[in-house]
């Protein structure tokens, strides 16, 4: 189980998750985010999902991201590639995946089994303006249809104009739950300079209650804002539990507050997940993605399946 909440605006949008992952009944990759991160040159975007943690042996972030590179995933030691077969736009990323998903359900048992429910939430670029962007492919299970639907209002001018998502269905399961934070980020003027962080904070409180008394939801939660006219684009967690490191390096470093940073698509480039203790700006393909954690004296980063990589920390950024 899974409660995501997406929110966006004409000047930023915000998605919340929470980090647990269940397969069979049981916790599974308490390393998992269940969002991939894009930085395209028509529009910044965050894709979450829920309803299946795995598809056949491989993580659904994986998974997706296979769909629209399918060269990177699974080669060993990837931290950051950089290939003319990335997608450069918002609409190619998600041609991609929408074609992929097709395909994927004639040949995968499992995906058709499952339930599947992904969000697209972000901002796009036209004509000199920042418009919102909300996208949700839903899928039921024992299903090979995807319904496709298209939440944003290109017409929509009004600054003052949102979109919420609520996935899982849980805005039907929980109505008050859901007016109260629909009423909440709607009073909230998004020209407001901290309005992005006002936001963010409403929709982890609204996962928080969504989640309470849901023994497949976590409360530790993972942020995802992008503002493109102040902030940039942020990753958080909140709260940051106590994670080990994996393999022999667990032995070297010792016990850290850690972090898993979610794979992130920049320019011609992709950026797969990186373990982080403390904060850095990771730049994928000249875009600047803010990972925030918690201070760390020893800033480290730690690309999976590839020695160590240290740093001396200045102002918690690298």
């Amino acid at each position: 189980m899974t409660i995501i909440l997406g929110y966006t605006n004409h000047l930023f949008s915000v998605l919340v998750a929470d980090r647990v992952t269940t397969v069979g009944g049981k916790l599974g990759n308490t390393h998992a985010n269940k969002v991939v991160v894009g930085r395209f040159t028509d529009g910044w975007l965050t894709v979450g999902y829920t309803g299946i943690a795995m598809i056949g042996q491989t993580p659904t972030d994986d998974w997706l991201v296979s769909l629209a590179v399918p060269s990177v995933v699974g080669r060993s030691g990837v931290s950051m590639r950089a290939h003319a077969d990335i997608p450069q736009t918002m609409d190619a990323f998600i041609g991609r995946l929408i074609v992929g998903l097709r395909q994927r359900l004639q040949d995968t048992p499992s995906l058709v089994r499952a339930p599947l429910e992904i969000g697209i939430v972000g901002v796009r670029f036209r004509r000199n303006m920042v418009w919102p962007f909300l996208l949700t492919l839903e899928k039921r299970a024992h299903s090979r249809v995807f319904q496709q639907v298209l939440r944003s209002r290109r017409g929509q001018s009004d600054v003052q104009f949102c979109d919420l998502w609520v996935s899982g269905g849980w805005g039907r399961a929980k109505p008050e739950a859901h007016a109260s934070i629909k009423q909440q980020v709607g009073i909230i003027d998004p020209r407001l300079e901290l309005a992005p962080e006002i936001i963010a904070e409403m929709l982890r409180s609204g996962a928080l209650a969504f989640g309470a008394g849901e023994p497949g939801i976590g409360s530790e939660l993972c942020t995802v804002i992008h503002a493109p006219f102040g902030g940039g684009s942020v990753i958080d967690f909140h709260p940051i539990a106590p994670h080990a490191l994996v393999g022999a390096l667990a032995n070297v470093v010792g016990s850290q507050p850690i972090t898993y940073a979610p794979w992130v698509f920049g320019h011609q480039t992709v950026a797969s997940p990186i373990a982080v203790s403390g904060t850095v700006t990771m730049n994928v393909g000249g875009h600047p993605i803010e990972i925030r954690g918690e201070a760390n004296p020893d800033f480290f980063a730690l690309v999976p399946d590839s020695p160590l990589q240290s740093a001396p920390r200045l102002d918690d950024k690298m």
